[in-house]
């Protein structure tokens, strides 16, 4: 191995451990406005989510955690989201978000990917907005508050809206998104 090579390669080892140091300062900056309350749920069954998901069982189609992140947001900022009643340093998601308009949720197992419907997003004013996102028999909503500012993006709370043909679902969440 040349020097170039190394030097590249130790240049990209650096951004990599400087990235994932940076995301959890953010987390932690997030974390302290956490709050304690229950998950507001209308629905605690998804039905008829996506042709893949038709078979299942109503009552088993749940919100999931992601497990990691699925490398389309691995290099990408955007939007992670948990149930308001998770602390962010957990790192247990159920919505991610990238800046190149798409968007999963993980729901039987199943990773759900959307688009961002950017026609229908609200941009930032006194401190909400909101996104849209669609795909698969699903819209997802996102109405957010910024309730704090960071560098390089806020710590949001709100209600994330699922909707499908028969079904309405809302859930307060918290999260971290570039904005």
């Amino acid at each position: 191995m040349n020097v170039n090579n190394f030097n590249i390669i130790r240049q990209k080892y650096t951004i990599f451990i400087f990235s994932i140091y940076l995301g959890h300062l953010f987390l932690m900056s997030c974390s302290s406005n956490t709050k304690n309350d229950k998950i507001a749920v209308v629905s605690d069954s998804i039905p008829n989510i996506s042709s893949s998901l038709k078979n299942e069982n109503k009552t088993d189609n749940k919100l999931e955690y992601f497990v990691g992140f699925p490398d389309v947001f691995k290099n990408d900022g955007g939007g992670m989201f948990t149930y308001d009643s998770v602390k962010l340093e957990h790192k247990k998601y159920i919505f991610l978000s990238n800046l190149s308009g798409v968007a999963a949720i993980k729901i039987n197992g199943h990773e759900i990917y959307l688009k961002a419907d950017s026609s229908q997003f609200t941009y930032r004013k006194d401190n909400f907005y909101q996104e849209v996102w669609i795909g698969n028999g699903l819209q997802i909503v996102l109405k957010l508050n910024v309730n704090k500012d960071l560098e390089e993006g806020a710590c949001v709370d709100g209600i994330l809206e699922l909707t499908t043909k028969n079904t309405k679902r809302k859930i307060k969440i918290h999260g971290y998104t570039e904005v």
